[in-house]
């Protein structure tokens, strides 16, 4: 099972992810975490390209795009386990962010169709294509205050008209995909109900639940009080 956790920056999809591993231990689910790569775009080679696209967008974006697309399918092609938590798909970039920073200014029409390209190149490959989407919806007021705490050099020049229009790209692409399933959490996220709109998923919690509770029982006859 390939879910992906999509938001806004600072909306929380890294707490989210470790969270949703711990649940999935419980019930005996081996899962992968896959973070977003952020130590290959501050360290790339010589280049924090991620410090260089905030700082100067019109000149780097395109460059920062391109790691950041291929760092993302770099870790996908090398994931072991069967069911992996993806911090943002690339398909984030192509709804998203690409269009956010085309709609800004800071790609040229050319650098937009290239890199359009390589998204439609890198998604046709089918261990791209999330089963499940977890969309946190979370207003970008708050989304700023969390960047504020978490105080990432890279980030001190994101402000809020950036983070509204992340949020409403990210609105338009949740309210109309369809190749995945999609699930909207809204603050304050309720793992409990987030669990068990996974079970009706299909991914296999229900049977793991079961063997689980099967498994209580024959200790409770083994082991009588």
């Amino acid at each position: 099972m390939h879910i992906c956790v999509e938001g806004n920056i600072g909306s929380g999809k890294s707490t989210l992810c470790k969270k949703l591993a711990k649940k999935f231990s419980e019930f005996e689910i081996p899962c992968e975490i896959l973070p977003e790569p952020v130590d290959i775009w501050q360290q790339f080679y010589d280049y924090n390209l991620l410090d260089l696209m905030y700082k100067d967008p019109k000149k780097n974006a395109y460059a920062f795009q391109n790691l950041a697309l291929t760092s993302k399918v770099d870790q996908l092609q090398r994931y072991s386990t069967e069911n992996i938590l993806v911090e943002r798909s690339i398909y984030a970039q192509k709804n998203v962010f690409i269009p956010a920073l085309a709609n800004q200014g800071n790609i040229t029409e050319m650098e937009h169709l290239l890199l359009d390209y390589a998204v439609n190149v890198m998604t046709s490959i089918e261990v791209m294509q999330p089963t499940i989407y977890i969309y946190l919806k979370v207003p970008p007021i708050i989304c700023l205050d969390r960047l504020r705490q978490r105080g990432r050099n890279e980030e001190k020049m994101v402000d809020i008209e950036y983070l509204q229009s992340i949020d409403k790209l990210y609105e338009s692409w949740m309210r109309t995909e369809r190749k995945a399933q999609v699930i909207v959490l809204e603050e304050p996220f309720d793992l409990n109900l987030l669990m068990l709109n996974l079970k009706f998923a299909n991914f296999g919690l229900q049977d793991k639940e079961k063997k689980k509770e099967e498994k209580s029982k024959a200790l409770k006859r083994k082991y009588p009080k």
